[in-house]
């Protein structure tokens, strides 16, 4: 970034020579900065059990957030997807905060209606792309805690 008078985190040397002053993470969350989390789910329209049809978990997911995305249509073998997508925020922001919420919220919901060997009804996934410092990843998945034999 090429240094001016107008961003206190840039600078300039005497005789107007541009400098490149490095934003630290730290400095970045002052200012707010760019981090994007979604989630994504796929489940089937189970007739036998509501409780465990993606049009439940659909319907609890509208419930607790701003903007859900349409169920999709059935794909092969009766697959049923949706998204909530990022809050928008920069990290730190209250909008931010109040979009971790919602989504934390969201997940302890879909981890109560875990089966007893940790399967699920539905697969999920929370991603986190978008972010200032290129890390993109997978933060939380329906799978986690049969990986870690915590179920």
């Amino acid at each position: 970034m090429l240094a001016t008078v107008s961003n206190p985190l840039q600078g300039e040397v005497a005789g107007s020579t541009p400098v490149m002053i490095h934003q630290t993470r730290k400095e970045k969350r002052t200012m707010g900065y760019m981090r994007h989390h979604t989630i994504v789910v796929t489940g089937m329209p189970y007739e036998w059990d509501e409780r465990l049809s993606i049009k439940t978990v659909y319907e609890k997911a509208k419930s607790i957030f701003k903007w859900v995305s349409p169920l999709s249509p059935v794909m092969r073998n009766g697959f049923i997807s949706f998204f909530i997508p990022p809050d928008g925020s920069k990290e730190g922001w209250s909008e931010s905060i109040e979009g971790d919420a919602e989504r934390e919220k969201f997940i302890q919901y879909l981890e109560s209606i875990i089966y007893e060997d940790g399967s699920s009804p539905v697969d999920w996934v929370v991603v986190q792309f978008g972010d200032d410092e290129l890390e993109t990843k997978v933060v939380r998945d329906s799978d986690e805690k049969r990986r870690t034999g915590h179920h």
